[in-house]
């Protein structure tokens, strides 16, 4: 199996995205299949909502701003921790999913994961030799 290739560049909110969702049980809408260890699969649209700093604050890509936490649509099913967020239109990474985040009760939850931007440079560092 040949690698995604993982996006240097954040997504701009509004990109269209495909995100891979596990489930341990056999949810009730159509498209899951079965996967590894009895858990079910299905890649499912969204969009990418926005982007968070460690201290919570809206930021944008394109500015100086830390890029720290991605926000998507729709909610991660429990066990997708940890899975691909994909660029619908180049299908690069552009993210993997942690889980949901409330940031208030106007916004709602939202799925939340980390943005590929920092993904790519924690491979940058120096002395992590990557296998080509």
């Amino acid at each position: 199996m040949r690698p995604w290739p993982v996006s240097p560049y954040p997504a701009q909110p509004g990109t269209k995205i495909k995100a891979h969702f596990v489930s341990y049980h056999l949810p009730e809408d159509e498209g899951w299949t079965p996967w590894i260890g009895g858990t079910y699969r299905k890649w499912v649209s969204g969009t990418v909502l926005g982007y968070r700093d460690f201290a919570g604050r809206e930021t944008m890509p394109g500015t100086y701003d830390a890029l720290s936490h991605l926000l998507f649509s729709p909610l991660p099913t429990p066990g997708s921790s940890g899975g691909p967020i994909v660029d619908a239109e180049s299908g690069a990474v552009v993210g993997v999913m942690l889980g949901t985040r409330m940031d208030n009760r106007v916004e709602g939850v939202r799925g939340w994961g980390v943005p590929s931007e920092s993904i790519f440079e924690m491979f940058s560092l120096p002395g992590l030799e990557t296998k080509r």
